[in-house]
């Protein structure tokens, strides 16, 4: 059985790789930029997920995440990132705002 990452490493893996993606606006690489410099100084992860989805939620209203970070935003409110239920709200809204449907 694979042994499941740390939370923490987990976002931080993907933050960075969505910053190496060009399909990351200069918008969202201010963002993500900002979530990598708190994860590294360790900061606790509710706050940099809670950070992230403050950031994220009115561009995901209007349908402008690139598709790394509307993913990445789906999973957010999903609350598949950070401690279970913290931040749940729903896949639905993710899905819709995140441009998974798109």
């Amino acid at each position: 059985m694979k042994k499941k990452e740390d939370p923490e490493i987990e976002l931080l893996n993907r933050v960075t790789d969505l910053l190496m993606d060009e399909n990351t606006t200069p918008r969202e690489r201010q963002i993500l930029l900002e979530a990598k410099r708190r994860l590294e100084k360790r900061v606790m992860l509710s706050n940099i997920v809670w950070h992230l989805k403050t950031e994220l939620t009115p561009w995901a209203m209007k349908s402008q995440l690139s598709k790394g970070v509307g993913k990445l935003y789906c999973d957010i409110v999903a609350g598949n990132i950070g401690s279970s239920g913290t931040f749940r709200t729903g896949i639905g809204i993710g899905a819709i705002y995140g441009g998974f449907f798109r």
